[in-house]
Formats: C-alpha cells, structure tokens, sequence
C-alpha cells in the first residue's frame, strides 16, 4: 500500500577487497578477459581442503551464516545428488549447532567428494569463491545479499532461490546460455535446488560456458552506482 514510500536499492562490493585482478589471497590473478588462471585457483583450494585432484567436475560451494534463512539445511540435503552429477562439495560457514553437526555428518559419509569447513577465515573464503564454478545461494528470505555478487565477481555462477534482491541481481540462464548470469529456482525446496544445481552442472561441460563465466564477471557490481543512487534520492527529499 505504501509503494511508492519504498526504494530498493541494491548492495555493492568492495572493489579493493573483492577482486580476482588484484586478490592477494588468491592462487593466481585472473579477470574476464583472461580467466585461464580460474583453474590453478581451483586445484589449489582443492589441494588445500585435501581432495584428491584425479578426475574432479564442478566445484559445488555453500559459503553462508548457517540458519534456516540462508538455506543451508536445502544445501545439506542435496550433498550426496551433487556428488552423483559428478560435482566436488565444500560447504562453509557457523551458527546452527544442528547444522553444522549435519554438515559435519553429510560431508564425512562421502570423505573422497565433499568437505564441512567450520568458521572458514576470510582468505579461505576468497578462495573458495576463486575456485569455485558454481555457488548455492538458496535464502528463503534476502533483502539483496552479497555471495552472489562475490560469486559473479569471481567468475562462479550462483544457483539462487528467486526471491528478494536475489532475483534482482541475478537473470536466470536461458537453455542455449545466450542470456542469463545465473540458475533460479522458484520455491525453497531441496528438490527445486537441486533441479537448478544439475542445470548448472550440466552448463559447465557447454561450449558456451567460458562465454557465460566472462559475462557474469563483466557485470557492474561496484558501490558507484548504488552510491549514485543514494544521492539522488537524498538530492530529491530536499
């Protein structure tokens, strides 16, 4: 009823702390132009987590608050299908005592394909995201968030529930991958979720996928514009 009282604005990321270029945590620098190095940053995260590096698919990352709002329960029920379309898993993050013990739990029955990080530090969670092909984001609820937009940043596309500034700040892939900046699915769900990450995994064999990389990485996600648009709005209240 009071719409026209309400602008959303959405959040931008910090271009001198998030940014493969110049990513002093990273492996190896890379950009959008030039994203080969993506790989040495995936084998490299993998090394550290103690995968073995012998016939590795997609990597599969939950970085999140573990709570229900977030999603991570979706995300934990899903671990074993995951491993059988052939992705590596890592889930990272603390809160829920009971989810983090299933997270424990469900990584710990698949040792060879999946890894539970409690309270990963920040330079563990640069290179995740750097090695990283795809990112789950499946909130419940999400005024804006910022792990899609670290994820686009660095070139891993987020599988997100459609909701909030989620759907604002990603376009759900077409079939062909000729549109799009990540895969959305419509209810909170683990099925749904699911539905969505094998779309995913699937677009990552495609000729189209280093297209569909370089697109998410060229996107404007600084504070600029979201800067700019704050001043208009406090410009125009005066």
């Amino acid at each position: 009823m009071r719409s026209r009282d309400l602008t959303g604005i959405t959040n931008g990321i910090d271009y001198a702390t998030w940014n493969p270029a110049s990513d002093a945590a990273i492996a190896a620098r890379y950009d959008a132009e030039d994203s080969s190095n993506k790989e040495r940053c995936k084998t490299s995260v993998l090394r550290e987590l103690g995968f073995s590096l012998a016939g590795r698919g997609p990597l599969v990352v939950h970085v999140a608050r573990m709570v229900p709002q977030k999603g991570t329960d979706l995300c934990i029920d899903i671990i074993p299908k995951l491993v059988f379309a052939g992705a590596t898993v890592v889930v990272a993050g603390e809160g829920d005592p009971r989810l983090m013990d299933r997270a424990d739990e469900a990584t710990q029955a698949l040792p060879d394909q999946a890894r539970f990080v409690r309270a990963a530090p920040e330079n563990l969670v640069h290179r995740l995201f750097a090695g990283a092909d795809i990112v789950l984001v499946p909130s419940r609820f999400e005024p804006c968030g910022l792990v899609q937009l670290y994820a686009q940043r660095y070139g891993a596309l987020p599988v997100a529930h459609a909701t909030g500034g989620l759907t604002d700040t990603i376009v759900d892939c077409d079939a062909s991958l000729e549109t799009g900046t990540g895969f959305l699915f419509d209810e909170p769900e683990a099925m749904q979720l699911l539905g969505a990450a094998e779309r995913a995994i699937a677009a990552t064999v495609s000729p189209r996928w280093a297209a569909l990389r370089r697109r998410v990485m060229r996107l404007d996600l600084g504070w600029d514009r979201p800067a700019r648009r704050y001043d208009q709005i406090y410009r125009g209240m005066v």
